[in-house]
């Protein structure tokens, strides 16, 4: 037996990620950004992403980075931050 979920293109558009995963969201359409389980899911999947790609966790405060370095660290910090500030 399937299972289908419609979701609407304004719970999209609110998800700061922009998940097109039906299990992203909870059954009101907000979705699950917020919290710590979904965050470190995301942050595993950026970190296999990273190492794919060959690129090494470094500050993204730090000068004279490539684009995609720069962007995969940002987003990488803005994940643990939002992780730590979430689990205190």
């Amino acid at each position: 037996m399937m299972k289908f979920r419609t979701i609407m293109s304004s719970d999209i558009a609110k998800c700061p990620i922009h998940s097109f995963l039906p299990s992203h969201y909870r059954d009101d359409g907000s979705c699950r950004c917020g919290e710590v389980k979904e965050l470190k899911r995301q942050l595993r999947e950026l970190r296999k992403e990273m190492r794919s790609a060959g690129i090494k966790k470094t500050s993204p405060f730090n000068g004279g980075l490539d684009m995609e370095t720069y962007c995969y660290n940002a987003r990488r910090f803005e994940l643990e931050t939002k992780i730590k500030s979430e689990e205190s």
